[in-house]
C-alpha cells in the first residue's frame, strides 16, 4: 500500500468532514454545546468558560460511536493576592475524565447530551472547589474573624457564614449547592440567608 499523497489526505478529510456533518444533523446537540467548529476531519465543541471537546468518527457506519480526541478545561483560578493563574487539575484527572467521557459516547440515544452532562458536572464540581479554596485563602489572610466555613462536601455543597455580630455569631450565610433537578443539565444554586431583596 503506497503512502497517501497530500491530495488524497485532503480528499479523505473532506469525506470525513461530510460524515461528521451528516452525523451532527442526526444528533441531539445540547444548547450550550452549539458553538461548533468543523474541519480537518474533526469537530470541536466549545462551552464558554467551561470546556472544549474535540471529536471525530472512525468509519461511515452509523452505529460507530464518536471518538473523543481531546478535552480542555477552560476554568481558571487566580491567586487572590498575586493575580496569577494556577493549574486546577492534574493530568491524571484529565485522563480519568477522558475515559469517563468516552464511555458516555457509547450511549446510542443521545451521546452528546450524555457527554455534555458528564463534563459539565465535572466543571461545576471544580467551580465549587475553587470557591472553597478561595474562601480558605480569604479566611487565612484577610477575613479570619469574619468568614466561617460551616460545611463543605465536594461536588455537593458549600456553606459560608460571615459578618460576625457582637454576640460572636455570624449574621449571614450563603450556600452554594449542586442542583441536579435537571439531570441532563445540572447547575449550581446559590441560597442566601437572610434572603436578599431584589434591587429596585
Amino acid at each position: 500500500i503506497g503512502r497517501a499523497v497530500p491530495d488524497e489526505v485532503l480528499e479523505t478529510l473532506d469525506s470525513l468532514d461530510h460524515l461528521i456533518q451528516q452525523r451532527l444533523l442526526m444528533t441531539t446537540i445540547p444548547k450550550p454545546m452549539q458553538n461548533i467548529k468543523l474541519g480537518d476531519g474533526r469537530v470541536i465543541f466549545t462551552v464558554e468558560n467551561e470546556f472544549t471537546v474535540t471529536l471525530t468518527l472512525v468509519g461511515d457506519d452509523e452505529s460507530m460511536p464518536w471518538r473523543l480526541l481531546d478535552i480542555k478545561i477552560l476554568l481558571e483560578d487566580e491567586d487572590i493576592n498575586l493575580g496569577e493563574r494556577k493549574p486546577l487539575i492534574h493530568s491524571s484527572q484529565i485522563h480519568f475524565l477522558h475515559s469517563l467521557a468516552q464511555s458516555r459516547l457509547f450511549n446510542d440515544s443521545d451521546p452528546l447530551v450524555d457527554l455534555y452532562s458528564c463534563i459539565h458536572y465535572f466543571c461545576l464540581s471544580l467551580q465549587l472547589e475553587i470557591v472553597y479554596t478561595q474562601a480558605l485563602q480569604l479566611k487565612r489572610e484577610k477575613w479570619a474573624d469574619n468568614l466561617f466555613i460551616s460545611e463543605y462536601n465536594p461536588s455537593s455543597n458549600l456553606t459560608l457564614r460571615y459578618w460576625k455580630q457582637a454576640t460572636g455569631e455570624a449574621s449571614c450565610s450563603v450556600t452554594i449547592k449542586m442542583d441536579s433537578s435537571n439531570a441532563a443539565i445540572p447547575s449550581l444554586q446559590v441560597l442566601h440567608s437572610p434572603p436578599m431583596k431584589n434591587a429596585s
